[in-house]
């Protein structure tokens, strides 16, 4: 959301509808001097009379003529305070969690309906999914992992039975107390 202009490149940042000018206009891109000029650089006027201070390589003709004549038609921008965000999830502006959480669940329930049959389980709780997709992937916060990823332990040997390194396998299949766990299950 541009305000007074100072911290959004003209060109290349998006502020003027969905996507940055230079990819809009690529013709005026190309032949501008200052490619990294900012919004307040190229804006001027007051807050009545606008207009765009153009630097071309050359004059401009033609097409191009009528480029830059629909790049100053479309500028009708507000300077306030300073640039920021706008969050485009609510009409104000504003970003709110709940507005989001909303968004998801309704993107969700419309994957879901229109998707082939849910992958989801439902009898299964939410967070025994998410323990068996990191065990799928490898996440799990065992010895061996901790120590690829640079937090020092002291040793990758599993705490429990001292028998092996700790690995995602190793806990949940090899050491002794997983295999007296999985005795009184079964």
């Amino acid at each position: 959301m541009v305000n007074n202009g100072e911290d959004t490149l003209f060109w290349k940042d998006i502020w003027l509808g969905n996507q940055p000018l230079c990819t809009r206009f690529p013709r005026l891109f190309r032949i501008e001097t200052d490619k990294d000029a900012r919004v307040a650089d190229k804006i001027v006027g007051d807050g009545v009379t606008r207009g765009v201070s153009w630097s071309w390589i050359r004059n401009i003709t033609g097409r191009l003529q009528a480029d830059a004549v629909q790049n100053e038609e479309e500028i009708d921008v507000f300077f306030v305070n300073v640039d920021g965000w706008k969050w485009s999830g609510q009409s104000n502006g504003l970003f709110s969690t709940s507005v989001l959480i909303d968004l998801i669940n309704e993107k969700v329930s419309a994957l879901q309906s229109s998707a082939a049959p849910a992958l989801r389980n439902n009898l299964v709780l939410k967070k025994i999914e998410v323990f068996v997709w990191r065990v799928r992937k490898n996440r799990l916060p065992v010895r061996v992992e901790l120590d690829k990823r640079g937090i020092d332990l002291g040793s990758t040997w599993c705490p429990v039975c001292d028998n092996d390194i700790e690995t995602v396998v190793h806990s949940l299949f090899h050491c002794s107390f997983a295999n007296q766990i999985w005795a009184r299950l079964f």
